[in-house]
């Protein structure tokens, strides 16, 4: 029996269409926690559970007919991004507790660069920014989080120009100076 190295023993791959449903997984000393990727519909739902992982917690490439949900749950990363959303038809993330505490990165938690995205009801935590928003993402709901950076960086920063139907509201921000919202457009 060929030996598998511990750190490739939790990471949840999805490439080919896909319906899987996780509960009360555990992930740790991994490079990524969730990588959804492919073009095909897949289905992806993370109910509960805990990803401590070394780089992103979950990474989302999957083309424009993928959905996938996460609840519930507690993603960490040290060196990267905890969630980046890269192309999807939705992904939905409600209920988490997303941390990005380590002193040595300034990554954002979240970076949304592309699909439809709903960010709700999240503790979120972060030496740098808690969320990017990157002009591929075509809407989104940002709304009902606490958003806490350790460091003061600004909490969300906005890139995405005119193309995108995005709502921030009713998030708290706490630890941050008074512009909490930085928007340019590229």
């Amino acid at each position: 029996m060929k030996k598998i190295p511990r750190a490739l023993l939790f990471v949840f791959t999805f490439f080919l269409t896909t319906g899987a449903a996780l509960g009360g997984n555990t992930s740790d000393f991994c490079n990524i926690g969730i990588l959804v990727n492919g073009a095909g519909r897949h289905r992806v739902t993370v109910n509960g559970g805990s990803f401590w992982c070394h780089e992103e917690c979950l990474i989302v490439s999957a083309g424009d007919k993928s959905r996938i949900r996460i609840s519930g749950s507690e993603l960490k990363s040290n060196g990267a991004s905890v969630i980046q959303i890269n192309s999807c038809d939705n992904a939905v993330i409600t209920g988490c507790t997303l941390l990005r505490p380590m002193k040595s990165h300034i990554d954002p938690a979240v970076v949304l660069n592309g699909g439809k995205v709903v960010l709700g009801s999240n503790f979120i935590e972060s030496r740098g920014p808690g969320v990017v928003i990157e002009p591929g993402l075509s809407s989104a709901a940002i709304t009902g989080n606490i958003i806490e950076s350790v460091d003061k960086k600004t909490a969300i920063i906005d890139h995405r120009g005119t193309k995108s139907s995005i709502v921030i509201a009713s998030n708290a921000i706490t630890a941050f100076p008074k512009d909490t919202v930085s928007q340019s457009a590229k």
